[in-house]
């Protein structure tokens, strides 16, 4: 089928250069099945003075300009106050649409909890995944965060989400209407996660290179503290010891502060840490372990849920924000406040092979509900909608 490109509309995919994490998966997905379809023109677009490998399976349109001019919001190494004063000098005398060669009747979507700081013309879709940074209780980069936030709700024409929790609190935080908001939830790969792709010599090979002991419990994050590591360390202390001693701890991306709290704990023994897993490895380190545990205070979705059922894992998750909304009845939850309760939680899963099959089970049927052709569609009729 031909596109005619004079009747379609433009998009321009803003893809920022993140770490790998669930960020980048939801732009690099969504992105690349927007350009299946044949009545918008898509431009994957990304604003960056270094020269990258890009990571996609699609071309990416690189235009070389300082980061921090066109998304000045944005954390950076250099002081905010030379970066204020810079951006006041240069704005008056750019626009994001001559920066990349841009129409104003092109419709432009950033997908990094930003959009463009630069003066814009066209109609923006910004991806506000969670604004849990505005919380209190989890204060980072809380001012400037707050700044980008409030910028975006007022210069785009449709705030997207990641769940329905997050459309409640970004309406409660930043005092708008929940109707401009629409949600567009996160899938997963699950043929990528699927167990019939991986084989046994392959998961032996793996056990090998990481140390894996024969059984394990695991958490898989980047370090953070609103992911409640230090509780999940110690509720698997308060674990009888037949259990700690059939049954490991993995840990991915520890710091300092982990390690000398799994000490403290008393289970240093037990805890294997594990830096860096690359992407192709990350299925086999779910299928190896006996237990998922995702003991988060906070998460505008909580992606490491679905990559856990999709590996044929059971699942133990905090009972708060997104985390019922994604799994539903498809894990045994806890309080992440209550340290003895995720313990037992935890215990409970450990000690009864019939009650992991039956997670196992309702979580491959919980999969079914996400899909990132789904969501993808959605997204496509929101630019459409315009």
């Amino acid at each position: 089928m031909s596109v005619d490109k004079n009747n379609s509309v433009r998009v321009h995919c803003c893809l920022q250069m993140i770490m790998k994490c669930g960020i980048n998966t939801y732009q690099t997905e969504i992105t690349s099945r927007l350009l299946q379809y044949h009545d918008i023109d898509v431009d994957s677009l990304r604003v960056s003075m270094q020269n990258f490998e890009t990571d996609t399976d699609f071309p990416v349109r690189h235009v070389k300009f300082p980061g921090w001019l066109a998304f000045s919001n944005h954390e950076t190494p250099l002081s905010r106050k030379i970066i204020s004063c810079a951006f006041e000098l240069v704005r008056p005398f750019i626009s994001f649409n001559k920066l990349t060669g841009c129409n104003p009747e092109d419709v432009f979507v950033f997908f990094d909890n930003a959009m463009t700081a630069l003066p814009i013309k066209g109609k923006v879709i910004t991806v506000l995944h969670d604004v849990i940074a505005l919380h209190s209780e989890f204060p980072h980069n809380k001012g400037p965060f707050r700044k980008g936030a409030e910028h975006a709700v007022k210069k785009s024409a449709k705030i997207v989400t990641v769940s329905e929790f997050s459309r409640k609190d970004i309406a409660e935080q930043l005092k708008i209407d929940p109707s401009k908001i629409d949600v567009v939830y996160n899938a997963v790969d699950a043929e990528k996660f699927s167990r019939e792709k991986t084989s046994a010599e392959s998961l032996r090979a793996l056990r090998e290179k990481y140390g894996l002991p024969e059984k394990y419990i695991l958490h898989l994050s980047r370090y953070n503290p609103r992911k409640n590591v230090k509780n999940f360390i110690r509720a698997y202390s308060m674990l009888p010891d037949k259990l700690k001693e059939e049954y490991g701890l993995v840990i991915t991306n520890p710091n300092d502060e982990v390690r000398k709290f799994a000490g403290e704990c008393g289970v240093s023994s037990r805890v294997i840490y594990v830096d860096d897993i690359s992407d192709s490895d990350k299925p086999g380190i779910y299928q190896l372990s006996s237990l998922f545990v995702w003991p988060s205070f906070m998460e505008g979705f909580g992606l490491p849920i679905l990559e856990a059922q999709a590996s044929g894992v059971p699942v133990v998750s905090s009972n708060t924000s997104s985390m019922p909304e994604v799994a539903e009845d498809s894990a045994v939850y806890f309080d992440p406040y209550d340290v003895e309760g995720m313990s037992q939680a935890m215990a409970k899963c450990l000690d009864d092979e019939v009650l992991r099959g039956e997670l196992v089970a309702k979580g491959y049927e919980n999969l079914k509900r996400f899909s990132w052709d789904k969501s993808a569609k959605k997204f496509h009729d929101i630019i459409k909608n315009l």
